[in-house]
């Protein structure tokens, strides 16, 4: 593939996911400038050639505008305050990574109507690991031409981009993959401290349940299952800051539901992650030291 054009590229939301983002956009030669409600994350990237900017505005003038905030609430806000923007200021693109409903993005596309600005879903998954190695997996949502267009700028980021239909539909994806991975994250940790009670080596098992019907991302030779689970089990604040995305985005894919329906496992796993605890946080640990031991 070609190599991408040179952009410039403002980013809104600076945390686990927006500031490796950052850091391969500008290292990949576009001219980025970030803005996070903590002054400090933007700060923190300077060295790494990222801008800082004291509010949405300063992203104005922006061939895109890259959204990574937390929650649709924040979502709302950033879209209100680009929709503000004069035309001159307004960029060619608003991509929102963030995970939403496919109605708040029907909602953004409904308050940036009639302004000249493209707006797209591309919510991502593989986490702050795959961030890091600039190997996201993006899920887009919108106009083909306009997923064309964007494609050069992920690519940097990505192992792999998906287009799923159109806008929204980036959304409903991620919502049924949070659904897989998140609950096979859970079980996993605790299926990994029965081999371990049980006297196994877990490096020694990978390959076992690689083979059979076990298989998943945390078996994959390609994966790192010491990085995932240690990103977010090193700091307790970090393990409740992800458990609630996590149950937020089960709300969400819950909300996808037709009238009716019912989701009992899901239901139940949107308890398990709003009770998960100090056992929950000791299983994610034991699993991260384990690996790590087993790559020593």
């Amino acid at each position: 593939m070609d190599k991408p054009a040179h952009r410039r590229i403002g980013i809104v939301g600076l945390g686990a996911i927006g500031s490796p983002v950052a850091c391969h956009l500008a290292a990949s030669g576009h001219d980025v400038t970030g803005y996070d409600r903590d002054p400090a994350r933007a700060a923190m990237l300077a060295a790494d050639g990222v801008s800082a900017a004291d509010g949405l505005a300063g992203l104005a003038g922006s061939d895109i505008v890259l959204v990574l905030v937390a929650t649709p609430a924040q979502l709302g806000r950033v879209i209100g305050e680009i929709a503000m923007l004069p035309d001159t200021g307004m960029p060619a693109y608003v991509v929102v990574s963030s995970s939403v409903a496919p109605a708040d993005m029907q909602a953004a596309a409904r308050a940036l109507a009639g302004r000249p600005v493209r707006i797209v879903d591309a919510p991502v998954s593989g986490g702050v690991v795959a961030a890091r190695s600039g190997k996201l997996t993006f899920l887009v949502g919108g106009e083909t031409q306009d997923v064309s267009a964007l494609t050069p700028l992920f690519m940097p980021l990505a192992r792999a981009v998906h287009h799923c239909g159109p806008l929204g539909s980036g959304q409903a994806v991620k919502s049924i993959n949070n659904l897989i991975a998140v609950t096979n994250l859970f079980i996993s940790a605790e299926a990994f401290a029965l081999a371990l009670d049980a006297g196994l080596d877990l490096g020694q098992i990978r390959p076992a349940l690689e083979a059979g019907s076990a298989r998943n991302f945390l078996t994959d030779p390609a994966s790192d299952p010491a990085a995932v689970f240690a990103a977010w089990s090193d700091d307790p604040e970090d393990f409740h800051a992800v458990n609630a995305i996590n149950s937020k985005d089960f709300a969400l894919a819950i909300d996808l539901a037709a009238p009716g329906s019912t989701l009992p496992t899901v239901a139940a796993m949107r308890g398990v992650i709003a009770q998960a605890g100090d056992e929950t946080l000791a299983n994610w640990r034991r699993a991260a030291a384990s690996f790590k031991k087993e790559k020593l």
